[in-house]
């Protein structure tokens, strides 16, 4: 049972994060706090508690997370209620120390006891200064090159990566799914490796910028585009990348 104090703590917390804007609303509201996660709800009962919460984080650099995960772009946190969350009143309130790495974005989610989602988040993390300035000086350096192709979003090849770059870009640019299609030199058959923004992308400014992990094998072409859900294609490119 949560002494005095810490109960008075707790409300005093919570109150204080609840007059502010969460990252995502869902069963559980989330907010970024210092290094932590933190996700509130009110009202909010025993049952709310059950199940295994799950959290993946996507690091704004792709090297900060070990090489085995980049082709995923994440890393996973899973964990109960009884290890970060506490209920107290009529509230339930859960702290999870985020990685020290900086973050674009998270995905979160909480499954039944039968492994049913109840509820799922994805939302993007506001990006540190360290992370905004080396987007900025990224996207600079890359514009100033010629591209792969030219599409609503140009398309570069740099360092083992597609990087797909957009000015100016609002949050609309970004939704439904990108389309990759990648062909080995070899002639085999060629890999779909389609994907969300908010898994390898980030918006900054008026500036919208994806870098995805290519495969290490050599590769002819790329085929990339965007649709939206209902099958409207926004566009679609296809290059040559040679080895």
């Amino acid at each position: 049972p949560l002494s005095g104090a810490a109960l008075a703590r707790y409300r005093d917390e919570y109150d204080a994060l609840a007059s502010g804007e969460p990252l995502a609303r869902s069963d559980f509201d989330v907010y970024p706090d210092g290094g932590d996660l933190v996700y509130l709800k009110r009202p909010c009962a025993e049952s709310d508690t059950l199940g295994r919460f799950s959290l993946n984080t996507f690091p704004a650099f792709p090297n900060d997370i070990p090489e085995s995960r980049r082709e995923s772009g994440h890393e996973s946190h899973g964990f109960d209620f009884a290890d970060y969350g506490v209920r107290f009143d009529d509230a339930c309130m859960i702290r999870h120390p985020l990685p020290d790495y900086p973050i674009r974005a998270i995905e979160t989610a909480r499954r039944a006891s039968d492994g049913g989602i109840q509820w799922k988040i994805d939302a993007a993390i506001p990006l540190s200064g360290r992370a905004l300035a080396a987007y900025r000086d990224e996207y600079d350096e890359l514009a100033s090159s010629e591209p792969l192709a030219r599409a609503d979003f140009d398309v570069y090849v740099d360092d083992g990566d597609l990087v797909y770059l957009k000015r100016p870009c609002a949050e609309s640019d970004t939704r439904g799914r990108f389309l990759l299609s990648v062909f080995p030199a070899d002639g085999g058959d060629h890999a779909s490796m389609n994907f969300d923004f908010f898994r390898y992308g980030a918006i900054f400014a008026d500036a919208c910028l994806i870098r995805r992990p290519l495969p290490d094998y050599p590769i002819a072409a790329v085929e990339t585009g965007q649709w939206i859900p209902g099958g409207r294609g926004l566009w679609r490119v296809k290059a040559g990348v040679g080895e």
